[in-house]
């Protein structure tokens, strides 16, 4: 599939065939979802190519609108995803990188989930994102703020995918690897970082805190994600 010239759909109209018409699938209406945009290709002529919006993974909708299939298209490759909030189209910049995979930044880095340890507590936790698409796993770029109310002794915070072994956090220096520690000080302290984490199809991962007696919290925001786009 592939096009000789730049095309233009709009979001916010059914499908219609040619460059600046509508691109959404008959029958799908937007709201807080995951959208999946696709390009749409004849068999019998690759440079006959459109683009589609869908809330389908594999391009059900699309390929079955009347208009798609008058107009000969047949075929179907995921070129990106997105999720709205509402009824809101996500305001990003993105770029391909090598390999083929796409960079997606968010115009302004969105707050996500946020916990608050009243106890002790070291046992795996689910965060979800709630600005990723779901249906794929994107790689998420995330901000997270760690933050110990006491630190009257060392703590530490792991986060790993759910396609990972779950494993415990710990505080000892060398064995931190991956993770936020923080240092014991007697007094309130914190430390943010960058970590870049699998998703589940579900926009999950996982996270444990690590400390004997727990009384921290943390607070997640995402820049954006790696789509390698291989749905």
């Amino acid at each position: 599939i592939y096009s000789a010239s730049a095309i233009t759909k709009r979001a916010d109209a059914t499908w219609a065939k040619g460059t600046g018409n509508g691109g959404m699938a008959s029958g799908v209406t937007w709201g807080a979802n995951s959208f999946h945009i696709h390009a749409l290709g004849s068999k019998d002529d690759p440079s006959i190519a459109e683009i589609g919006f869908d809330t389908s993974l594999t391009a059900a909708n699309i390929l079955a609108d009347t208009a798609v299939v008058a107009a000969g298209l047949t075929t179907y490759r995921r070129i990106g995803s997105f999720i709205t909030v509402g009824a809101a189209w996500p305001l990003v910049t993105a770029r391909e990188l090598a390999g083929g995979a796409l960079e997606i930044l968010l115009k302004s880095p969105a707050a996500q989930f946020s916990k608050d340890w009243a106890g002790a507590d070291d046992t795996a936790q689910t965060g979800t994102l709630i600005n990723v698409p779901g249906g794929i796993q994107v790689e998420a770029i995330l901000n997270w703020v760690f933050q110990d109310a006491s630190a009257a002794g060392a703590s530490a915070l792991l986060v790993t995918a759910l396609d990972q072994t779950d494993t415990a956090a710990n505080s000892a220096i060398l064995t931190s690897v991956g993770q936020i520690r923080l240092a014991a000080t007697g007094g309130a302290t914190s430390q943010g970082a960058v970590i870049r984490t699998r998703t589940s199809t579900s926009r999950t991962l996982r996270y444990r805190g690590a400390d004997t007696t727990i009384d921290h919290a943390l607070s997640v925001s995402l820049n954006g994600w790696i789509d390698e786009r291989v749905a």
